[in-house]
């Protein structure tokens, strides 16, 4: 790969195989330069059981077709990456995921995030848990200690186990409690997709499974929705996440607080993050 692996100098992501480099140096930065297409073989997590503390910024590219089967034994993490903690990872895109897991701590980016900033990202696909596991989410199971978001969307079709904290967006965020500030944040951050509840809807909900209940302990949310028509029970609404039915989602007037810079909003379509928009580049000859 191109690059040094530093902040200015990132590794080059442009293959599948400069992809799967990055278990070789789980702390080094990372920029995707093309779009990653993993449907030739099952995808096995990054950091398989490690910790990415690194930077990885999808460059407004996406990895599609991701497919992840853990069987029962297998005790890994599911997402594209199984854990992180001091990482930031900004405009990647994860599109058409497939995954079905026998384990805790299923999502599509990332199995569980600590002390981990996400900027710009979004999930699409469907994601399975089968039995007696708990943790699912439709972007990551679970955020603790410091894991914050930012504009980030997921569109995922979620089969749950039939345990609890399965939620459209994240299953258990959990700040790191006691007398620090509430470090585990969510803004601007949205669900769609849908939910098969297995467990009776017990811990399960449209943007969240649960919150603490404990003092320090709960998340930060603001301006974060989740659709209630799609995603069907309304749970998850505490202060900052609010259930909307799909045309309050698709009405662009709404969407007044968010950025021009970062998002597009138009009737008739959910936000989208203007990352990922194809640029048409115009070069006129004299």
């Amino acid at each position: 790969m191109l690059g040094t692996g530093t902040v200015n100098d990132p590794y080059q992501i442009t293959t599948r195989a400069d992809l799967e480099a990055i278990n070789n140096d789980l702390t080094a930065c990372y920029k995707l330069m093309d779009d990653i297409d993993l449907s030739d073989s099952e995808w096995t997590p990054l950091c398989n059981g490690g910790v990415f503390t690194g930077q990885l910024d999808g460059n407004g590219k996406k990895i599609s077709n991701m497919k992840i089967r853990h069987a029962v034994g297998v005790n890994v993490r599911t997402g594209l990456i199984d854990r992180t903690n001091g990482a930031i990872i900004k405009k990647l895109g994860i599109e058409n995921a497939d995954i079905i897991t026998n384990y805790h701590y299923a999502g599509v980016i990332v199995g569980s995030s600590y002390n981990t900033r996400f900027d710009e990202c979004y999930t699409t696909g469907r994601l399975e848990q089968v039995g007696g596991f708990r943790y699912a989410g439709g972007f990551t199971s679970y955020a603790g200690s410091g894991a914050t978001f930012y504009d980030c969307w997921s569109d995922v079709d979620l089969i749950t186990g039939t345990l609890d904290y399965y939620g459209g967006f994240v299953g258990y965020p959990v700040s790191s409690g006691g007398t620090k500030p509430k470090d585990t944040q969510f803004h601007r951050c949205f669900a769609i997709g849908t939910i098969t509840a297995n467990n009776g809807w017990n811990g399960t909900g449209g943007f969240y499974g649960k919150i603490s209940t404990s003092i320090g302990y709960d998340a930060v949310f603001s301006n974060c929705e989740y659709d209630k028509t799609t995603l069907g029970r309304v749970t998850s609404t505490t202060t900052g996440v609010l259930p909307r039915d799909t045309d309050y989602m698709q009405t662009a007037s709404n969407y007044y607080y968010l950025s021009n810079d970062i998002w597009t909003v138009k009737d008739g379509a959910y936000p989208s993050l203007k990352a990922f928009e194809e640029r048409v580049v115009v070069v006129i000859e004299d």
